[in-house]
């Protein structure tokens, strides 16, 4: 501990052989550390992650597509998206209405919805790195 009567000399010295280190349970960022198997797995756990959630956001955006105060089946919505993406002919007869409420009405309100939440999150992630 330096006391504040401690020529200066002592306490610059003091200071050079006490610097504080990393802790040795900081994660390592060099990758020549890591095997090639660590690597995999690292890479391996978020390819993982982000296809999970890549897929929970498809799965909740078609979801969202079929509710509403118009019922419309999933494999109705899924043949509509095939039909007007792709050009696939849907197995099953679609309504005029069903496509009108699926497309015009639902589909740009939830491209909205997750264009407005990827931005919302993009600002959340520049304000944490400012503040």
């Amino acid at each position: 501990m330096r006391l504040l009567r401690d020529p200066p000399s002592q306490m610059m010295d003091e200071d050079m052989t006490n610097t504080p280190t990393a802790p040795s349970h900081a994660p390592q960022t060099n990758d020549a550390r890591l095997g090639p198997v660590a690597r995999f797995v690292r890479d391996t756990e978020l390819d993982t992650r982000m296809l999970g959630m890549v897929g929970a956001l498809l799965l909740s955006c078609a979801l969202s597509l079929a509710f509403g105060s118009a019922q419309v089946p999933l494999e109705r919505v899924l043949a509509i998206l095939a039909q007007r993406l792709f050009g696939l002919a849907p197995e099953q007869a679609v309504s005029l209405g069903q496509d009108s409420i699926v497309w015009q009405l639902r589909a740009p309100r939830v491209l909205l919805g997750a264009l407005v939440g990827a931005g919302l999150a993009l600002v959340g992630t520049a304000l944490q790195a400012v503040t």
